[in-house]
């Protein structure tokens, strides 16, 4: 065989490589994509209170964290498998398309714009949220009424602007807003007179609330200008990706359900059974669903730990529905 055949050969083989590499590439599902990199990469806030900050020792912490480490239980079976990636409101959809993130889940409200942006899909609730109003005391403003013709704060990229706009037409009231691009900076406006209120999620009013050196100075008035279901999101390009964060969540409000969890004793806590203790035969969820609870906790300990404890924020819509709230899980057996 001549150099020259056999040369013409070796190339056709690396040609045939590189093209079952390449359609091995375009055929990769994500849960392959993040097995062959090590981490799950999750989109978080740039640093809010209660649901994704990091703290004094440089962990990050928060109600939507712990779901990215459920998320990674249940893909390594370890918590610790996962890069937080923190993302502004305007960037975080981009961050999701480009596939610098696996999953988003970062205070993100669940409506008819975004779930219908190109290539990006819903995955479920995972905090029942209302828009709202916080105010000085100071102020004398009890009502919505009280701020017809006043200055409202409010955060850029979310949805409040718009709640809030819809609001004023139909109660036929007016109201100028200043925006900015984080809480902290809207909450100093307030505190600086620039505006008589701040609206936004309540949960971060309660958070923000907090983070006053007098609390009790500022009041959320008992108003909800718009529905905020915050939720996680992904690309629409892999279903069993979809399904296995879908059932991520659910194993997380199943296992508050049953009595199932972490268990670490805390004040007020109800204290029930640990996973240890769970007699096998009562047990209708797989083995990394029970994983996700031993390590991570239940739907209840994660609120409870995040978001009751350091801000005194109540369950209310995030309450089992035996308790008033809106969760539940569908049957796992």
């Amino acid at each position: 065989m001549h150099d020259t055949n056999k040369a013409d050969i070796f190339k056709n083989m690396i040609r045939m490589i590189m093209c079952l590499m390449s359609l091995m590439s375009i055929h990769a599902t994500t849960l392959d994509e993040i097995k062959s990199r090590g981490v799950v990469n999750c989109g978080v806030t740039t640093g809010l209170s209660g649901f994704s900050s990091i703290n004094s020792q440089g962990q990050w912490v928060g109600f939507d964290v712990d779901i990215c480490r459920a998320i990674a239980v249940a893909v390594f079976g370890d918590k610790e498998k996962v890069k937080f990636i923190p993302l502004t409101n305007q960037v975080k959809f981009n961050a999701l398309s480009s596939k610098e993130i696996d999953v988003l889940s970062r205070v993100t409200t669940w409506d008819y714009q975004s779930d219908h942006k190109n290539g990006l899909v819903y995955v479920g609730v995972t905090y029942f949220d209302t828009q709202g109003i916080m105010v000085y005391a100071k102020n004398k403003i009890q009502s919505m009424a009280d701020l017809n013709h006043m200055t409202i704060c409010l955060i850029s990229g979310t949805t409040s602007e718009r709640n809030l706009s819809t609001y004023a037409v139909k109660h036929d009231q007016t109201f100028d807003t200043l925006t900015f691009d984080k809480g902290s900076l809207a909450l100093k406006a307030l505190k600086n007179g620039r505006c008589e209120a701040l609206s936004t999620d309540k949960s971060a009013l309660h958070v923000l609330k907090k983070s006053l050196p007098n609390p009790d100075e500022a009041t959320i008035l008992n108003v909800s200008l718009g529905f905020e279901p915050l939720a996680i999101m992904v690309r629409d390009d892999d279903a069993n990706w979809f399904k296995l964060i879908r059932w991520t969540l659910f194993a997380l409000i199943k296992g508050e359900e049953d009595g199932i969890g972490r268990y670490v004793k805390e004040s007020n806590m109800p204290l029930r059974i640990g996973l240890e203790h769970i007699e096998p035969k009562v047990i209708t969820m797989p083995e990394w669903a029970l994983q996700i609870l031993h390590q991570v906790g239940n739907y209840q300990e994660i609120f409870y730990r995040n978001l009751t404890v350091p801000f005194e924020i109540p369950r209310d819509l995030n309450a089992l529905y035996h308790h008033g709230g809106l969760l539940y899980s569908p049957p796992w057996n």
